[in-house]
């Protein structure tokens, strides 16, 4: 259980920042549009 919220969290760590990305990519393509 406790590994699972590990690998959790380690897997959240890296795909919050990507989905960040990837939103204010697309944010400043519409705002170029």
């Amino acid at each position: 259980m406790y590994t699972l919220a590990i690998a959790f969290f380690s897997a959240a760590t890296v795909f919050v920042p990507s989905f960040i990305g990837i939103r204010a990519r697309t944010n400043s393509n519409w705002r170029t549009l």
